[in-house]
């Protein structure tokens, strides 16, 4: 019994994983680029650039977990090679994801409640650079998420 509910979890493991990867995918494309900036489908290269990250990782959990359905043998020797690797180094691993969490949502939380609505004060004091800087943060916003997940 405990063995089928591995094989459920290993399968569904890796569309859990996707879910932030297709919010920060879906959280790109909301925000359209300016009119003189449009390359291709009205983004700019950038911004499919850093369409591109959640794309990869969507595309790389698709893959494993179709893999577990097709090649199973394939699956299983890749995932004894992660099981391996994160196994000689979970604790570390796993603190570093804290911190790594822990830092980018204080970031983003600080950023989104005190920066962003405090825009206009802050480029009389600041200076021109601090619309840019949040516009890029803003940009980037949907990969902080994916990376803080």
């Amino acid at each position: 019994m405990c063995d089928f509910y591995n094989k459920i979890n290993s399968k569904f493991l890796w569309l859990v994983v996707s879910i932030p990867s297709i919010l920060s995918l879906s959280m790109i494309l909301i925000n359209p680029s300016s009119a003189e900036n449009a390359w291709i489908m009205g983004l700019s290269k950038q911004r499919l650039l850093v369409l591109l990250i959640p794309a990869l990782c969507i595309l790389f959990c698709f893959i494993l977990f179709f893999l577990h359905f097709a090649a199973s043998e394939i699956y299983k020797k890749l995932s004894l090679h992660f099981r391996r690797f994160y196994s000689a180094y979970g604790l570390l691993s796993g603190i570093l994801s804290f911190w790594v969490f822990t830092f980018l949502f204080v970031f983003l939380f600080v950023y989104q409640f005190f920066i962003k609505t405090n825009i206009g004060s802050l480029t009389q004091s600041l200076g021109a650079l601090v619309p840019n800087l949040c516009a890029y943060i803003d940009r980037l916003w949907a990969i902080l998420i994916l990376i803080a997940f």
